[in-house]
């Protein structure tokens, strides 16, 4: 038990294993550069298969959990197809899958204590992010092969922290629904906020200022209105399609040059966005039942991916990979209908934003996943706001 403030705070055995266990699971960029650390990554991913073992009788796949494990299924087909290396996509297929089921897992065992511990290891990442951002203001360190003025941090490329934010956000809001105020409160939930849009405004990086001033937007709106953000999920999903069609399969930005080069201080190709979607649709007009595979993006058009996640599955995947990816956001949009509970307008606040930009990145799989098995496993989310309500406070 540690004493602060002469608040009492318990830190248990449960908690360190579950931290020890999660934390193998974001691996940074930068400390995956160094092959001991990367080691030790892959080696604390492997652990947690003996910690599934223990409690694979509460495990069960559910629909959203089913068309993740296949849309990585598919995609190690397609590179298998494709003729690549192996090595990374069958790394990410058991990584992704042992991942999914460790939260499922959790969420069913102890819900708050998933929610806190995954919120502890964010907020942490987000801090050494911005401090190494702070202290190497030109860059950490610089990415093999990559040529352009770009810079690289804790969490690798300057853009990769907005994703990392919404998540931190959006399970500060669940602990502001299932823990006292005295254990987590709205000061911390705006101070890890305001830290996050510094670095993002420092950076400059548009994508990640468009998710967190987003959702930062959606759920503030949903504190101070009584009815709360009531657009269902599945418009924005219709408008992304059109985003899609005019914007990447048509490409006619013209209509938004002024807001492009006026705000976002960027100019029409969307630093070279334009180029690489173009790209990477004739390759998968030459490819279009299963796509190029995993890894083909550095030889073909010099970047990992495509920036782009809905381009990026159908490059790789295909009209396989592609078809799975809209089967798993349309039942998203169903299991997030309009509703009146909290829990559910958080999550609808983080995947209206989500959708959004993922037009303009990709995101690594563990983490873009990882609020999906919050949406399969809602009614642990408002079991434990129940519970917290019916709580008793002592005085």
């Amino acid at each position: 038990m540690i004493r602060i403030k002469k608040r009492k705070f318990k830190i248990s055995i449960k908690d360190i294993a579950w931290f020890l266990i999660l934390i193998f699971y974001f691996e940074s960029p930068y400390l995956a550069r160094f092959s001991i650390l990367n080691t030790l990554y892959t080696v604390g991913k492997f652990i947690s298969i003996g910690f599934i073992l223990l409690h694979i009788r509460k495990f069960h796949f559910n629909a959203i959990m089913a068309v993740i494990v296949l849309q990585e299924v598919a995609l190690w087909i397609s590179t298998l197809l494709a003729g690549s290396s192996m090595m990374f996509v069958s790394t990410q297929v058991i990584s992704v899958t042992a991942f999914i089921i460790v939260i499922d897992i959790m969420l069913k065992e102890d819900t708050k204590r998933c929610i806190r511990i995954l919120y502890i290891i964010m907020t942490l990442l987000i801090y050494i992010n911005v401090l190494s951002m702070l202290l190497f203001p030109n860059g950490l360190y610089t990415a093999t092969g990559v040529v352009g003025t770009k810079k690289y941090y804790f969490l690798g490329h300057q853009n990769s922290l907005g994703l990392y934010a919404m998540i931190a956000i959006a399970l500060g809001e669940f602990r502001l629904e299932t823990e006292d105020e005295d254990k987590f409160n709205l000061a911390r939930l705006i101070f890890l906020e305001v830290v996050s849009l510094f670095y993002i405004l420092r950076v400059w990086s548009v994508v990640s200022l468009l998710s967190v001033a987003g959702i930062i937007a959606i759920t503030f709106f949903n504190r101070l209105s009584k009815k709360g953000w009531h657009l269902p999920l599945v418009w924005s999903l219709i408008l992304n399609a059109v985003i899609f069609i005019v914007f990447v399969v048509l490409q006619n930005l013209q209509m938004i040059v002024p807001f492009l080069e006026g705000v976002l201080n960027r100019e029409v190709t969307l630093s070279g966005r334009t180029t690489v979607w173009s790209i990477a649709l004739k390759y998968f007009l030459n490819n279009p039942i299963w796509g190029v595979g995993q890894g083909k993006g550095y030889e073909i058009f010099g970047f990992a991916t495509t920036h782009n996640r809905y381009v990026n599955t159908i490059f790789t995947g295909g009209l396989i990979g592609i078809a799975l990816f809209a089967i798993l956001l349309v039942i998203i949009c169903r299991r997030l209908k309009s509703s009146k509970e909290s829990m559910m307008e958080i999550l609808i606040a983080y995947f209206t934003i989500l959708f959004v930009i993922i037009q303009g990145e990709t995101f690594d799989d563990i983490l873009f996943y990882l609020m999906f098995i919050f949406v399969s496993n809602v009614q642990h989310l408002v079991m434990a706001k129940k519970i917290c309500r019916k709580k008793p406070h002592i005085v």
